[in-house]
Order: C-alpha cells, then sequence, then structure tokens
C-alpha cells in the first residue's frame, strides 16, 4: 500500500509539473452546477431560489498566468417573494472575463470581468401550479436583458496536460436595475458551485514553443 501510494503520488507530481497550459493555447470545458440566486434590493421579503446550471467556457492562453474566458451559461436567477411565487428568470450569460492561473503548478484560478445575460425565461408560479408572465406590460416588468459583474475562484486536478477536471466557485451581481413599473430598485444576485472538465484543443503548439 506504502509503494503504491508513493507511485501515485510521484505520478501526480510529474503531471502537475508538465501538465501547464501555454501561450496559445485554447481550451473548451463543459460545466454543470448547483445556484442560489436572490436580489439586491431594499425591499424585504424574498428568499433565495436553489437552482442548476451550465453550459460551456472557453479561453485563450495569452501567456501562462493570463487567458482570456468566455462561453455561454444557462444561467437561472431570480427569488422567492413573500406571495408564495417563486420568480424564475432563467438567462443565457456570456462572461468577458480575465483570468489568472497561480500556484506553485497553476492549478488555482481567479476569474473577474463583466457578463452580459439575456432573458429567456421570465415567469413566476406557486405551488398551486399559478403562473404569471414577468415580462408583460401590467405590473412589474423584468427587463429582456442584464449587465453584472463577475467573480469566480476554482482548482484544477490536472489528469494529462489535454485533459483537467475542476470545481470552482462563481459569483455575479448586477449592476442595473431589471424591472420597471415598480417604487423599487431589484438586481439580480447569483451564487454557484460548479464542476467540470477542461480538453486542450492545441496542446502541442504550447510544447513546441516551451
Amino acid at each position: 500500500m506504502k509503494k503504491l501510494i508513493f507511485v501515485l503520488f510521484i505520478t501526480f507530481s510529474i503531471s502537475s509539473v508538465t501538465a501547464q497550459s501555454f501561450p496559445g493555447d485554447i481550451t473548451i470545458s463543459p460545466q454543470a452546477g448547483v445556484s442560489l440566486s436572490t436580489y439586491f434590493t431594499s425591499k424585504p421579503g424574498f428568499d433565495p431560489r436553489i437552482s442548476t446550471t451550465g453550459g460551456f467556457i472557453g479561453e485563450y492562453y495569452l501567456s501562462g498566468t493570463w487567458s482570456f474566458r468566455s462561453g455561454l451559461i444557462y444561467d437561472r436567477m431570480g427569488a422567492k417573494d413573500n406571495s408564495q411565487y417563486t420568480q424564475m428568470l432563467d438567462y443565457l450569460t456570456v462572461p468577458i472575463n480575465a483570468n489568472w492561473h497561480f500556484g506553485r503548478f497553476r492549478n488555482f484560478y481567479l476569474n473577474f470581468g463583466p457578463s452580459l445575460s439575456l432573458l429567456m425565461v421570465g415567469r413566476a408560479e406557486n405551488e398551486n401550479g399559478d403562473v404569471l408572465d414577468l415580462t408583460d406590460e401590467e405590473g412589474a416588468k423584468f427587463k429582456e436583458y442584464d449587465l453584472g459583474m463577475s467573480l469566480g475562484i476554482g482548482y484544477k486536478f490536472y489528469l494529462d496536460r489535454k485533459t483537467q477536471l475542476y470545481i470552482d466557485y462563481q459569483g455575479f451581481g448586477s449592476i442595473m436595475n431589471i424591472v420597471e413599473n415598480l417604487p423599487y430598485e431589484l438586481r439580480n444576485s447569483r451564487n454557484s458551485l460548479n464542476v467540470g472538465i477542461v480538453f486542450t484543443l492545441d496542446s502541442m503548439k504550447g510544447l513546441k514553443r516551451r
């Protein structure tokens, strides 16, 4: 058993030393996770909405430590109100982020920057199945887009230089009011925990430059 643990440790160490990204590398990462969303608002009476999220993230490496990060995320936001309705605001979100890779083997990363979201579903539903449209002109009307800032941190587990598993936290906060016809403002707030896998599409380019 001790020999097996030693061999696995050596194998992981060698993989960590050689399994690093280089300028020009391109990666794509399918991911899935659990999200917790609510509103930034002065009005009390909202509880968080728990849901799932998923999508794809792509990165282009500018150097061994910096990359440009974007993609397409199906982002389920909204909250539960004091009328027992769950407000479901489902967006397609495009992050436009810088990503800093750090640590001895660059396993850690910290991403930050703006994100643009397009509203795909805007409705409220209670336990009886009653549904309200949140995008019509009557009452509160939620806007068809949202703009905010995102911040995330994660850790990658290298399988080899072309493939990594990762787990990360991603946070998002609106910088604009997302609702009309109300005497108070609502701004989206979302936190998510995600897992995914990274595939390097241009793995040999960096090795040749090394």
